[in-house]
Formats: C-alpha cells, sequence, structure tokens
C-alpha cells in the first residue's frame, strides 16, 4: 500500500524528542541514537532515519511515495546532487594562432609557426578544418648565409554525422608537404567509425577505427639517394592502412583547456610497416579573445623513407585569437 503525505520539515536537537504530523499519520518516539534520530508513526510501515540528528527536508512538489514495497535504510548519507555535465551544443569557431623567433649576433635564426580552425556544428552534422605552416632558416654570421631548417605544410577537412548519441560516421581527408621527410605530397583519406565514451561541451574522451588510403609524391633529393644505394624507388607510391586513434579534450576550467591524441597506422602492404603519430596541446585564455597555447607532435615511422630518421617532434608556443 502506498502512502501519499504533503511536504514536512523537521527540525531537532540531539538529545530532543519531536513530532509533527505527515498526511493522517503522527511521528512520535523519535530518539537520537549513534548521530540518527529514528522515527515512527501510526503508519506502521512508515519508518524514516534522519542523519546528523540536525535538520531534514523531507519535500515534494506535491506528494511523494514514501513507501513502496520492502525498502531498507542504509548508512551511506543522504543522497547529493550532481550538476549534469552541458550538453553538445551547435557551434561555430574560427581561430587563428601564430608564433615565432627571430635572433641575431653571432647565431642568426628565424621561425615562424601559424595556422587556422574553423569547426561548425549543426545538430548531428559536425564539420572541421585545419591548415598549417611551419618554416625555419638559421646560419652564422661568418657563415655562407641563412638555410633551411624546418618547412611544411598541411591541410585537412573533416566530416562526421552523429547517427546516435556516441557513434559518429566519418571521412577525412589531409595532405601534408615536408621538406624534411622528402615529401612533396602525403595525401591521406580516412573513412571510418567513432564511439564516445564520453561528449560533452566540457569533456570529450572517444575512439576511431577505420581505413587509410595513402598516396606520396617524393622529392628529387631522395629519389637521387635511393638509386645511389641501389634501390631504385617511383616518384608516386601508394599504401593502405589500418587506422586507429584515441582522443582526449577537456576544458579543465573556464580559460584552460587540454587535448591529447594518439594515432596508429598499419600497412596492409608492408607486413612490417606502422606509423604512430602524438599530439598534444594545452590553452590558456588571457583575456576575452586572446589566449596562449602550448603544443607538441611527435611522428614515428619505423620504416622510413631514404636517409630519413624514424622520429620526428616539433614543439611550439603560440599566440591564439578566437574569432568565432
Amino acid at each position: 500500500m502506498d502512502a501519499r503525505v504533503s511536504a514536512a520539515i523537521l527540525r531537532t536537537r540531539n538529545d530532543g524528542a519531536a513530532k509533527m504530523k505527515l498526511g493522517q499519520h503522527v511521528i512520535h518516539n523519535s530518539s537520537c541514537i549513534d548521530g540518527k534520530i529514528v522515527m515512527k508513526t501510526s503508519y506502521s510501515r512508515l519508518k524514516a532515519v534522519i542523519f546528523g540528528c540536525s535538520l531534514v527536508s523531507l519535500s515534494s512538489s506535491a506528494h511523494a511515495d514514501l513507501y513502496a514495497g520492502p525498502q531498507e535504510v542504509t548508512n551511506e548519507g543522504p543522497e547529493v546532487m550532481k550538476e549534469a555535465p552541458p550538453a553538445i551544443t551547435d557551434a561555430t569557431e574560427l581561430a587563428l594562432q601564430a608564433g615565432g623567433i627571430i635572433a641575431g649576433g653571432n647565431a642568426q635564426s628565424a621561425a615562424l609557426t601559424a595556422s587556422t580552425r574553423f569547426l561548425l556544428r549543426r545538430g548531428a552534422h559536425e564539420t572541421g578544418a585545419i591548415l598549417a605552416a611551419n618554416y625555419a632558416r638559421s646560419g652564422r654570421e661568418d657563415g655562407p648565409g641563412m638555410t633551411t631548417t624546418m618547412e611544411n605544410y598541411q591541410g585537412r577537412i573533416r566530416y562526421d554525422y552523429f547517427w546516435a548519441e556516441k557513434f559518429s560516421t566519418f571521412l577525412a581527408v589531409q595532405a601534408r608537404r615536408d621538406r624534411f621527410q622528402a615529401l612533396n605530397l602525403r595525401l591521406g583519406i580516412d573513412p571510418g567509425l567513432s564511439y564516445f565514451f564520453v561528449r560533452n561541451d566540457a569533456l570529450r574522451l572517444w575512439a576511431e577505427a577505420g581505413y587509410d588510403f595513402q598516396y606520396d609524391v617524393l622529392t628529387q633529393e631522395t629519389l637521387d639517394l635511393a638509386e645511389a644505394e641501389g634501390a631504385s624507388r617511383d616518384r608516386t607510391e601508394t599504401d593502405h592502412n589500418a587506422r586507429l586513434y584515441l582522443g582526449y579534450d577537456q576544458s579543465l576550467d573556464d580559460r584552460l583547456k587540454l587535448h591529447t591524441g594518439f594515432e596508429f597506422f598499419k600497412s596492409f602492404v608492408n607486413e612490417a610497416s606502422y606509423r604512430i603519430n602524438w599530439n598534444a596541446a594545452l590553452q590558456t585564455q588571457l583575456v576575452k579573445s586572446f589566449s596562449l597555447a602550448i603544443g607538441s607532435t611527435a611522428m614515428y615511422n619505423n620504416t622510413p623513407l631514404p636517409g630519413i630518421k624514424k622520429f620526428d617532434v616539433t614543439t611550439s608556443v603560440n599566440f591564439v585569437y578566437t574569432f568565432l
């Protein structure tokens, strides 16, 4: 049998007794035992335990079902209501970031890094794009002049369709030109499936699995070096890979954001070949539209092109201006 009762508040002291009415039932014989108030009512099946012997509120906007079959009162304490995380909302974002260094005197150097990021989210549809460039030159005052020590350009566009709360299907296309990885072009086309363990405006944790089509255009220097080593190569090469990715984004507070991601490629063409990419960025807001970002990217290829090292790492510090 259910008991429908109106809202009531009980105040008592540790050594006190209490009497109050809940609907047509009277609470009596209340006592404080081991820091709890135990109350019995004239309705023999209704019992309540009040923690802390101070203040409890039995509240309802209209009526409350205090009994619905056998129930036990535990010692876990009062339930604390937690604020729900912010849900994913429609968004339009456009940001530009840039940083650099210039040195003169005995050592001469100049370096520039810049990128722009765009995001458009409308309901189940999400589109993002990134453009980035890194360039550096260095030399000595008594040397032959400045020489280029870093030069790469890259772009990426991606579309996601969220056909369920935690699942999306995506297609990404990216292109990279890197002089010091012997690449005039590396084109990647990546369709796949994403699963979001957590997805809201404050935190995202997700995994991706899919296919990667890789198309490379090699530099002439690499072709000449390969021929000199007796292992001639074609100017263009293709590869087919399985791709896995694990990503994590979090707003640590109103001003601080963290991103990190781990990416793995395994070739179907060359069984011994695989690549690993890792990136991380920490961004803190300085004023309304300006932020400071520290980022690092590491790339590992266990079967690099001739004359190329297996491991590359880049670290940058940039100012970020958010337009939207």
